[in-house]
């Protein structure tokens, strides 16, 4: 199977969520967490939720089937508190090695229940902060106090990692991370372990932070926590636990940058806005709330996603904050049927999302289908494969930036039946098999280029659906032309013109300044910023009901210093983040379609830059 290491470089994986909230929902009582093993054990067993492994193994196992159903890559143990430090609590220590031997075994059975070849999933070895800390006393009155040592805890640590190890994690996910100095015995644990096991997994850190200033409880900035650990091979550093909305808000603002959109969630057990336990879905005041309660956290100039057109009419009355709210639909299935939403094309859904979708970000999911194969009885319909051409025509006209491939949608076979010599299709793999040609493409007013089809030197490469939709979706900018005079005079006013159009389904977001720029022998590079905002760079004139493509122009009268030297220049088109920490990284400027276009870095890492031509300069 392959490691985690290798499938995120390739995609996002999604991590499962909180345990505890999900146990609460069963109501289990102090039997059900005692069972007849732990009986006659003084004191309360409720709450111990590790125990669980051990006397409702079936509660575990439904829940780690719960987020596995929900699309999850990975889930974790339910090992959060199965150290002996922890555990002396309840009087189980003695149990831990069980527990956490257990525990990987019922996360294990489930991920392999789940797991194919196109989406693997993995089991992370989840290990708390523990009930102690090295770094602060338990005794206001006496501040050198510890209630335990440095080498106590990891010694605590190794026991639970061994076991893990053995029981056969994908990963280890040291989380919840208050004390700096627990981590740092986590990961020396950690490291001990995998030497002890001769088993080597990736290292996982999350961290909580428990103040508006953004320090964890024993007192340090997150900046300062990385640079504490920054000595251990850690795969990932991600928060969990944190703050409510208001205290949030400053994080994001200070990210904004990193925001490309905020997904409204909140309301069900998936944030579907269905589904509630709590009824709030009934609500309509409840759900208008939760939007301004989003609008007014979420940065300026950055959307937050619904999935349904009513949802984001709940502040139809409230018109700057309802230019804020997109879409995120997060169950395409496009033809008409009762899980559609009526949002099929030719309904009023449809046509609203494709009216207000230009200048928004818009993105969604292919439906997953174990619930609908053979079981459901009122959706006749339920199990097809979803056409790649009514996909893409759909993307381009609501214009979607992205589309998820963690849901797929699978075939259903005339016996309902599934097994080794009748294997389910998905969606996309159909949609590889499916071969396009320009003219299909154009009948059906899908945006084409003359070159998609060719390589540079003229011969033919045949595409398929899959390509054309990965290819196609968020912003495609291709250049058209360049005027410039036969040369550049220094000291003096040039103008440039240079025409493009846009072949994506949607347009460009976030700030991204456009300039041209004159790099010469050296690699010294000469901005002159345009006037130009991307966000204009539609694909087609909304409104336009034949999609005719849109040139968009880069006009610029340029001027140049007297003092530069005469010469040969490279004329590029540059189009970094507007950000101050994102401008100077070429990995987040935009490069431009064209295959016949290059792309150019500079030596110090401050540019990616289309190369237009070359220019003489006297």
């Amino acid at each position: 199977m392959v490691s985690i290491e290798k499938l995120v470089r390739e995609r996002i994986l999604i991590l499962d969520g909180a345990m505890g909230t999900m146990i609460q929902r069963y109501n289990l009582t102090e039997e059900d967490f005692r069972g007849e093993r732990f009986a006659g054990i003084p004191g309360q067993m409720k709450g111990n939720n590790d125990l669980l492994c051990l006397t409702r193994p079936d509660v575990i196992q439904d829940i780690h089937r719960k987020y596995l159903m929900a699309g999850a890559d990975i889930i974790e143990t339910n090992t959060f508190s199965s150290t002996s430090v922890s555990m002396a609590d309840y009087h189980v220590q003695e149990y831990v090695r069980e527990m956490n031997l257990a525990a990987v075994r019922l996360a294990r059975e489930v991920a392999d229940e789940f797991s194919t070849p196109d989406k693997p999933r993995f089991v992370a070895g989840s290990i708390g902060p523990t009930n102690k800390t090295c770094s602060m006393s338990p005794d206001v009155n006496n501040p050198a106090m510890r209630a335990l040592t440095y080498d106590e805890l990891a010694d605590a640590y190794r026991e639970q990692m061994e076991a893990l190890l053995e029981g056969g994690v994908d990963a280890l996910l040291i989380e919840t991370i208050f004390d700096t100095l627990n981590a740092k015995a986590a990961i020396f644990a950690a490291e001990k372990a995998m030497e002890a096991t001769g088993i080597q997994v990736p290292v996982m850190l999350s961290v909580t932070v428990s103040d508006t200033g953004g320090r964890t409880l024993s007192g340090q900035t997150l900046e300062a926590f990385l640079a504490s650990v920054q000595h251990a091979n850690i795969f990932s550093v991600g928060l969990n636990c944190s703050f409510g909305a208001r205290q949030l808000k400053p994080f994001l603002e200070k990210n904004k940058d990193l925001i490309l959109v905020v997904q409204a969630g909140m309301i069900g057990a998936w944030g579907e806005w269905h589904s509630s336990i709590q009824g709030l879905e009934n609500s309509e005041e409840t759900k208008a709330a939760v939007l301004e309660k989003l609008l007014s956290v979420v940065p300026e100039g950055r959307n937050v996603q619904v999935r349904l057109p009513e949802f984001k009419n709940l502040l139809k009355d409230k018109p700057e904050l309802y230019k804020r709210l997109s879409f995120h639909d997060d169950f395409i299935v496009i033809r008409p049927d009762r899980w559609d939403a009526d949002m099929h094309e030719g309904t009023s859904k449809f046509d609203q999302i494709v009216a207000e979708s230009p200048y928004l970000v818009v993105d969604g999911e292919l439906p997953w289908g174990f619930w609908s194969v053979g079981a459901d009885p009122d959706s006749p319909s339920a199990g097809w494969i979803i056409d790649g051409l009514q996909a893409a025509r759909r993307l381009f006209l609501q214009h979607y930036t992205s589309l998820s491939v963690i849901h797929n949608y699978k075939e259903q076979h005339p016996n309902n039946r599934f097994d080794e010599n009748n294997p389910p299709e998905y969606s996309m793999i159909v949609w590889k098999k499916t071969m396009i040609t320009e003219d299909s493409l154009r009948q059906h007013l899908m945006p084409v280029s003359d070159s998609y089809f060719r390589k540079q030197d003229g011969t033919k490469v045949k595409r398929n659906m899959f390509d054309y939709i990965r290819n196609h979706l968020g912003y495609r900018i291709e250049l058209q032309s360049l005027q410039l005079p036969n040369y550049l005079q220094a000291g003096k006013e040039n103008r440039l013109n240079l025409n493009l159009v846009n072949r994506g389904f949607a347009t460009v977001f976030g700030e991204h300044p456009v300039y041209f720029v004159l790099i010469d022998d050296k690699g010294k590079v000469t901005e002159f910023l345009t006037e130009t905002n991307p966000l204009d760079w539609q694909p087609f004139q909304p409104g336009d009901i034949l999609c005719k493509p849109l040139t968009h122009s880069v006009e610029q009268v340029v001027q140049l210093p007297g003092s530069m030297a005469a010469g040969e220049y490279k004329l590029g088109l540059w189009i970094p983040d507007g950000s101050d920490r994102l401008k100077y990284n070429p990995r987040y400027a935009i490069r431009c379609a064209n295959g016949n276009t290059t792309w150019w870095t500079s030596d110090d890492g401050k540019y990616g830059v289309n190369i237009l031509t070359t220019v003489e300069v006297k």
